[in-house]
């Protein structure tokens, strides 16, 4: 099922904060389809799922979108608003959850996604102080850190600015801070697993869903703070 470039670059910038376990994700071929996507955090106080759809096509109406996996209980997510799908599901880290759902044309989906461990942290040390950079340079803040079943790491920003929002690639390197509108910055950290690291890193072409267009994904979450001072 092929979208056109700029509704998939719509998507991925819509995709919050990943899809068939043991499968061959399928191309994505046909216009005008629906596109579900979502990733789903551990520890978040309520998870969405998105379906949209692009080239004049009408929005599929989904009947049912049930989240369950090793023993725990089925989430049902329920409609919010046209497209918008809310659940609240317990999901731990290191477990596979597999989504299904049904569209008003009977039309079944499905995939499943192994919720990657919670990142360890070695740098920066949350609550530490970085000296600020001379003038005319941006601040770079080292990371070391690492999580098993992730593909990618998400970094969140807040304050936010100019590169508030970084994907990482690697365990360890440097994020670069170009602006520093205050003293102290809070950074939020997604590892994210190989579903949802496809879509953010822009490899729009393939689809790791059955039934359907599109992605869920899965990340597990660490937070930092750090103070720019002498």
């Amino acid at each position: 099922m092929k979208l056109t470039r700029a509704a998939l670059l719509f998507l991925a910038a819509g995709g919050g904060p990943g899809a068939l376990a043991c499968a061959t994700p399928t191309a994505v071929e046909e216009q005008g389809t629906a596109v579900i996507q979502g990733v789903l955090v551990a520890g978040a106080a309520a998870d969405t799922i998105r379906i949209s759809t692009f080239a004049g096509a009408s929005l599929t109406v989904v009947e049912t979108i049930i989240l369950a996996g090793d023993g725990d209980p089925p989430t049902v997510f329920t409609p919010t608003s046209p497209g918008v799908y809310v659940g609240h599901p317990a999901l731990r880290p290191g477990h596979l959850y597999t989504l299904t759902g049904v569209s008003a044309g009977m039309v079944r989906f499905h995939g499943s996604t192994t919720v990657p461990e919670p990142p360890v942290r070695l740098l920066p040390v949350s609550h530490g102080i970085i000296p600020p950079p001379p003038e005319g340079e941006y601040l770079r803040v080292p990371f070391s850190w690492h999580a098993n079943g992730a593909s990618l790491f998400l970094v969140e920003r807040q304050p936010t600015g100019i590169n508030s929002l970084q994907l990482v690639k690697g365990d360890s390197g440097f994020l670069p801070i170009y602006d520093i509108p205050t003293a102290t910055l809070h950074f939020r950290v997604l590892a994210l697993d190989a579903n949802a690291s496809r879509w953010y890193s822009g490899e729009f072409a393939v689809s790791t869903m059955t039934g359907i267009a599109g992605y869920v994904g899965s990340a597990s979450v660490d937070s930092f703070t750090i103070t720019v001072a002498q």
